[in-house]
């Protein structure tokens, strides 16, 4: 599990939004029902001015999502709307596990990024010496961190010996970007050669779309559809659980409106940083992008709840 003292939160571009609220809870000694309460109300004053089709809900946070949802269940208005994860809540077998959680999650749509580099072949090297080393298949972020560890051995070695620790550091944050988006990085990159922005961390990166959904007599988590970093679009592919159509389509079945929107809705900085280990925060509010909290200290599980109007949770196809 990756920590941050910062929590991680959800990016929204080209959306409209009007209100913006952010709850939080202790980990330690979670008042789930409390909470839910408060967002089942803010939910039905909400809806008493827009659409459903106008509000989400975005969830950051990690395994606790089951236990949450397993209460959401028993609340009305939080069936009403759809529901967005993270990289924190993406394929995680507690909610599958949890037939409640798994049929509240399946009903809302809930819908989930994680980290998706393109496969190369030094990316398989990798994950064979991992699992030779310690008998466990390396994830996304890990070969994010393997490339990071490469860059800074590759600009360190080309900015040559010093013994100016400052010069140092300057030359090599000079050197990365021309570092990552060469041919000799890619030679030893398992995520390939990418941009880095201004603050050092990739300029774009793919992502997995993953959602709950009922396979056969069993939920399970489903993929449903690419974010391809540097054509900055989402595509999403006909899916059997949805009778043929695609999660787009699905959300507007469902909720009504929202496929029109040209919104991107992307976790901010997911391959370079994460949430924090331990507890929670939950918000509502309209298209203000990025709801992080950072008076919030570690020991503070964080799941932050969004409510976005004007369709602005509505994916660019």
């Amino acid at each position: 599990m990756r920590d941050s003292s910062k929590p991680s939160s959800m990016r929204l571009r080209r959306g409209g939004s009007k209100q913006n609220k952010v709850f939080s809870y202790n980990a330690e000694s979670p008042d789930f029902p409390g909470i839910v309460t408060q967002v089942n109300d803010e939910i039905g004053n909400l809806l008493k001015q827009y659409k459903p089709s106008e509000i989400g809900i975005v969830f950051i946070g990690f395994d606790e999502v089951a236990q949450l949802f397993s209460i959401a269940a028993k609340y009305p208005n939080l069936k009403k709307v759809p529901w967005f994860g993270s990289d924190g809540t993406a394929l995680q077998t507690e909610i599958t596990s949890n037939p409640v959680a798994a049929q509240f999650a399946s009903d809302v749509l809930f819908i989930n990024p994680i980290f998706s580099p393109a496969a190369t072949n030094e990316q398989e090297k990798v994950k064979q010496y991992v699992v030779q080393q310690i008998g466990v298949k390396p994830d996304a972020y890990s070969y994010a961190a393997h490339d990071a560890v490469v860059a800074l051995a590759l600009a360190i070695l080309q900015a040559g010996p010093t013994d100016d620790m400052d010069q140092l550091v300057n030359k090599v944050k000079e050197l990365l970007p021309q570092i990552t988006t060469s041919d000799k990085f890619a030679q030893f990159a398992a995520t390939g050669k990418f941009p880095l922005n201004d603050a050092g961390d990739r300029a774009t990166a793919d992502y997995d779309w993953w959602l709950v959904a009922k396979v056969g007599d069993k939920y399970d988590w489903v993929k449903a559809g690419t974010y391809k970093g540097l054509e900055d679009k989402n595509v999403f592919t006909p899916l059997d659980v949805f009778g043929g159509k695609t999660y787009l389509e699905e959300l507007q079945a469902v909720f009504g409106g929202g496929a029109g929107g040209a919104t991107t809705t992307t976790t901010t900085a997911a391959t370079t940083s994460a949430t924090t280990t331990s507890a929670g925060t939950t918000g509502t509010g309209t298209a203000k992008a990025g709801g992080s909290n950072t008076g919030l200290i570690i020991g503070i599980i964080i799941l932050i709840i969004i409510i976005i109007v004007a369709a602005a949770f509505a994916f660019k196809k």
